[in-house]
């Protein structure tokens, strides 16, 4: 181990990298190559069950870099929920810091994850840094997001679209505002977005019925239901319904003409129903 990495490891400030993942053989490359050359001291894999070559795509990786602290695969039974599968990985940690990224992401300048620790002021507990979304529906969103933590301190809630939360509400979190380091998440096309969907759907449906009186978990079925109808009108015209109006210039001229109608409806238990109403009818 180099005199620098023993002098990180003395000051609290050694950084694991982690991660989730189920069949992301393909992915994974783009992402382990964006943070080669001894950026962390430690790697965490946590498979959810994968039926390809997930596992071995990172534990070759890890072997080939120098990780102080070595590096853990996990593996956990997937659930639907999100959140219990990131605490998981969270607790192989060994590091005193740990950063996560998705397996569809990429980062930029991973490096600067260093001076951003030895510049924080005493007391921080949690950082958050750029995150760039690319989606094919709903195009380019810039954001930022709790991306370094340290161990211990925070906490993922709620199964679907999870977050971190303090373990200690007297905590304190600070922005980054530099260019990097800097997440690019890229949706891989149309197929795997759409896929998200229903998956999140899946996961959301199951913790309102788990949980039937929790107002997010309600409120977060309710907004994946309108996704996932959406997602159907995508899918039936090529574009977004908000698009122009597309959705009621579409029923108005096919009323006009004396065309079948389409009508979208969801059951919050039964799911998405399409129907074709007979001409003339209102949708």
């Amino acid at each position: 181990m180099s005199r620098k990495r023993r002098r990180q490891r003395r000051n609290g400030r050694t950084i694991a990298f982690v991660c989730i993942a189920k069949d992301e053989e393909a992915a994974l490359p783009r992402l382990l190559g964006s943070i080669s050359g001894g950026v962390f001291d430690q790697a965490v894999l946590l498979d959810t069950g994968s039926t390809d070559r997930t596992v071995e795509v990172f534990e070759e990786w890890a072997h080939s870099e120098d990780l102080p602290l070595g590096f853990k695969v996990g593996s956990f039974e997937w659930c639907d929920d999100y959140a219990a599968a990131r605490n998981a990985a969270s607790e192989l940690v060994d590091a005193d810091w740990l950063c996560w990224a998705d397996c569809d992401d990429e980062i930029c300048g991973p490096r600067a994850l260093r001076s951003i620790l030895a510049q924080l002021p005493k007391g921080t507990h949690a950082v958050k840094l750029p995150y760039i979304l690319n989606n094919p529906g709903l195009g380019t969103q810039v954001q930022t997001r709790i991306r370094l933590v340290r161990r211990g301190a925070m906490v993922w809630r709620y199964p679907i679209h999870e977050e971190l939360v303090f373990v200690d509400p007297r905590s304190r979190g600070q922005n980054f505002e530099g260019r990097v380091p800097t997440w690019v998440h890229e949706e891989r096309g149309l197929e795997e977005w759409i896929e998200s969907f229903g998956n999140y759907l899946r996961a959301a449906r199951r913790w309102w019925r788990l949980e039937p009186d929790h107002p997010v978990a309600k409120s977060t079925f309710l907004r994946e239901q309108r996704n996932r109808c959406t997602l159907a009108y995508f899918e039936r015209y090529g574009i977004m319904p908000w698009e122009n109006d597309h959705a009621q210039a579409e029923a108005a001229k096919a009323k006009a003409e004396g065309k079948p109608v389409m009508r979208v409806q969801f059951d919050p238990l039964k799911g998405l129903e399409m129907t074709l109403l007979p001409a003339g009818t209102e949708p």
